[in-house]
C-alpha cells in the first residue's frame, strides 16, 4: 500500500496503526551508543547486595 499511495501519504492516512515492535537484542561493543536493552542488576537487585 505504502507503493500505491506514497510513503508520506500511507503515514497520514494509515501511520496511527502500525504498531513497529521493538528489535531484537543484540551483543555489541562497549563504544556501541544505543541504550542497553536490560540491565541484568535490575532483575535481580534484590539478590545483589552493593557495597
Amino acid at each position: 500500500m505504502e507503493k500505491l499511495l506514497s510513503k508520506k501519504r500511507f503515514n497520514e492516512l494509515l501511520g496511527s496503526y502500525i504498531v513497529k515492535p521493538p528489535g531484537k537484542p543484540t551483543l555489541v561493543p562497549v563504544e556501541d551508543k544505543r541504550p542497553e536493552w536490560n540491565d541484568v542488576k535490575e532483575d535481580f537487585k534484590e539478590y545483589i547486595k552493593e557495597e
